[in-house]
């Protein structure tokens, strides 16, 4: 019955859906997909193999780069066979009247269970000529292709309504065109002949007792494999990657009728060095490079480490280490820890430069180009390609400025991180920030520098702990060949006096706001920064009420997007004018909010926030000669309301402030900062133990599946009823809508409803105003309505 089903479709067997044409298109027919993908592949190879090998170290292993090549050929020309099966070609031939759209197996599992059956086993080891260790490399690689593979996963779909597949090996002729290509792709390339399979009939698979057999037997061997040789995880890991981005160019490009060449000029190099000196002579406006960002710019070292105060210039330091790299057409990630951090480095640097390819990363990345009009398309080929294959964009840049997410997903099997990888394979990388990092970011950041031993890495921070400085050094020493190469800030700013330290009690909290309404009288910045944003809107609307003479603003993470934009921007306007001004903000003030403020009132939080949240009072005291003191006063938390911290952090912090505070008369510079952290770190009974995270990507084995790049929060995504209509007319919207909200205990979330992967809230529940944010609405306030 399933036979008579392919002959009336004249025995294609197809691999895409295509619609309104009048003939199945050759990207639509499973074996053109396959030749295509294949062809792709080995373009794509002869662009960036070479470079991904390097930077993977592997020309230590076993496998020669063309070795390599050649089993990406054979990944690539079988990735898709499990594709001849009829429950898959009942699904892309009439995907609406097929039950379900459920198949019984993932194509993939098909296509690797099918090449550790016979015949296909002995092809591939006799003529072919692969080993048994290849062959696990090859099937495992193929497994992963989707990002589906997880664990026990073998299982038959449920509710699919049939009980067996047939694989189609004698009844289409497209499976044997599939061989038939191979057999001449090897003749091409090795002179050598090889005899190709003859199938006599299909085959039915009716269970997963066969296959769940098959892949366990494929993980133990993998795991023997791995154990024999140090590099079998590493080449895994190389194969996986190429063949997800070689589907996904092939698919993508030819059936939006892209020749092959057009991968030519996505990978073609350019030497920006030029474009680069232009961006640098701008910022510094005619002033020269300081000491340590001309030893920035000179250093000839894999992993460069830079610790210097806020507004010390070391951005400035990142491009002018950059420039020589730029003649060599490399490509330069500049990766933040958050969107917003991420936005503000593209704006001061790359927002007006019409002579360069770049582009700016976030999962907010559409919003912000709408907003900011970031960019003008022009009606050019290259711009249309950019619309048209979004996921391989990355390929064509100079430089991507982006959230530490995205490179470090690539260790987790994020998707957009798999697909710019190419690009990654011709980088130098800029992680900012990463004292902002939580545990799980650190110790990906680790595996990175790991895995990756042979990219270029700058690493930029105000302050580090000291165990966190020694594992990044014990990796450079063991994984890297080299001594981490350390610079320090200019002495000048980092001894500066310019803060302050008043540690408050309860009883003197009660005075703040009379502290407060003498400096804004006295025409003086005020940044109010608490741990919680509860806490910033019952102290803003205080204010509010007692100075309504003075600007007063709001700025935490529970606003939409485009609204926690005009916050940023408003705040930094207002910072810049003349007269009294009073902002209350949550941690969004620690790194990405580029203002000075006279006066800081901050409640107690762990010593690096508190060093970042100080790096925004007197940014600029290096710059007067007679620079004055500005006044530093630290709040008290009750014992109970010590989260998102801990009791730890928090006591750590009061006797690092009180150190400092001694030096009140003669001021604190942000050298006293890191000098007393470092003391206290040494008395710590109980050191931190970054241990070496366990990437996916590297240690996963046959396995493929995404994994988390952060540590979990209790935070969860909420979308406004008022707000589905705008987004059901454009997805690209949802991230201007969606609000990350703390979990309530009074909600239960799984009787929630749920869209686009946020929860639907009625303002019943949920009250939002541009001035406040998002608030959960209270009980009493329920009944009152």
């Amino acid at each position: 019955m399933t036979t008579s089903f392919i002959k009336k479709e004249n025995n294609e067997l197809l691999a895409k859906s295509y619609k309104n044409l009048n003939s199945i298109p050759d990207w639509a027919k499973l074996s053109e997909h396959l030749k295509i993908i294949y062809n792709f592949g080995k373009k794509i190879f002869s662009h960036r193999g070479r470079q991904a090998y390097n930077i993977l170290g592997l020309e230590n292993s076993s496998f020669s780069l063309e070795r390599l090549d050649y089993l990406l050929g054979i990944c690539n020309i079988f990735h898709d066979l499990g594709k001849a099966n009829d429950c898959f070609q009942k699904f892309i031939k009439n995907p609406y009247g097929y039950k379900n759209n459920i198949q019984l197996f993932r194509h993939e599992f098909i296509s690797s269970f099918l090449l550790l059956q016979e015949p296909f086993f002995s092809f591939l080891k006799n003529e072919i000529k692969l080993s048994e260790e290849e062959i696990v490399l090859v099937v495992a690689a193929i497994l992963g292709h989707h990002i589906k593979f997880e664990h026990e996963n073998y299982c038959i779909s449920k509710g699919c309504g049939t009980t067996k597949t047939e694989i189609f090996l004698s009844s289409s002729p497209s499976v044997k065109n599939i061989f038939l290509f191979l057999q001449e792709e090897i003749k091409k390339e090795k002179n050598e002949n090889i005899q190709i399979p003859v199938f006599s009939k299909n085959i039915f698979i009716k269970n997963d007792n066969e296959m769940r057999k098959t892949f366990q037997d494929l993980r133990d061997k993998a795991e023997f494999f791995s154990k024999q040789n140090p590099y079998f995880n590493q080449v895994l890991g190389f194969l996986k990657l190429f063949v997800i981005n070689s589907d996904v160019a092939g698919s993508i490009l030819s059936s939006n009728n892209y020749q092959i060449e057009i991968l030519d000029r996505l990978f073609s190099s350019e030497n920006i060095e030029k474009e680069i000196e232009n961006i640098i002579s701008k910022k510094l406006n005619g002033n020269k490079l300081l000491n340590f960002q001309q030893k920035v710019a000179n250093s000839q070292f894999l992993t460069t480490f830079v610790e210097a105060g806020c507004g010390s210039g070391k951005t400035i330091a990142a491009y002018c280490w950059f420039k020589k790299y730029a003649k060599d057409g490399k490509t330069l990630w500049m990766a933040y820890p958050s969107t917003g951090t991420a936005l503000e480095g593209f704006r001061g640097y790359l927002n007006d430069r019409t002579d360069l390819e770049v582009d700016l990363e976030s999962c907010r990345r559409e919003v912000d180009i709408e907003i900011f009009n970031l960019f003008q398309l022009k009606n050019s080929e290259d711009d249309d390609l950019q619309e048209k294959i979004e996921a391989i964009r990355y390929w064509q840049k100079n430089i991507v400025v982006c959230t530490a997410d995205t490179i470090l997903g690539l260790l987790q099997f994020s998707r957009k991180s798999i697909y710019a990888f190419p690009s990654l394979c011709n980088s130098v990388i800029v992680f900012d920030e990463i004292h902002s990092y939580d545990d799980r970011m650190f110790c990906l950041l680790c595996d990175f520098l790991k895995y990756f031993p042979k990219i270029p890495v700058l690493l930029m921070t105000a302050s580090l702990s000291e165990e966190k400085k020694k594992k990044i050094k014990y990796i450079c020493e063991k994984y890297r060949n080299e001594k981490l190469f350390v610079v320090l800030g200019p002495r000048k700013i980092e001894t500066t006096s310019r803060y302050q330290i008043h540690i408050l009690n309860f009883k003197q909290k009660k005075e703040i706001w009379k502290i407060i309404r003498q400096e804004l009288e006295n025409d003086k910045k005020i940044l109010f920064i608490t741990n919680t944003v509860n806490s910033a809107i019952e102290n803003y609307k205080i204010a509010k009420t007692l100075f309504k003479d003075f600007p007063c603003y709001l700025y935490h993470s529970r606003f939409k997007y485009p609204d926690r934009v005009r916050k940023h921007r408003d705040i930094i306007s207002a910072f810049s004018k003349p007269g009294g001004c009073l902002a209350f903000c949550t941690q969004v003030a620690e790194m990405s909010l580029d203002i000075s403020a006279d006066v800081l009132f901050t409640e107690v939080a762990p010593i690096p926030s508190l060093i970042q949240r100080l790096g925004r009072l007197n940014r600029y005291a290096h710059k007067e000669k007679n620079p004055s003191l500005c006044p530093c006063f630290v709040l008290p938390i009750h014992k109970s309301k010590v989260e998102p911290y801990t009791k730890e952090e928090i006591d750590e912090s009061y006797s690092w402030l009180k150190n400092l505070s001694k030096r009140n008369k003669l001021g604190i510079n942000q050298k006293h900062l890191l000098k007393n952290w470092l003391n206290i770190q040494k008395i710590k009974s109980q050191k931190e133990n970054y241990i070496i995270n366990e990437s996916l990507l590297f240690t996963s084995g046959i396995s493929t599946y995404p994994g988390d790049v952060r540590d979990p929060t209790p935070s969860v995504l909420i979308l406004l009823e008022e707000d589905i209509p705008i987004v059901k007319q454009d997805v690209k919207k949802l991230f201007s809508y969606v609000i990350s909200m703390n979990n309530n205990s009074r909600i239960s979330f799984e009787n929630e409803k749920k869209m686009y992967g946020a929860y639907v809230f009625s303002k019943e529940k949920v009250n939002y105003s541009p001035e406040i944010g998002a608030t959960w609405v209270k009980e009493k306030q329920k009944n009152q309505e």
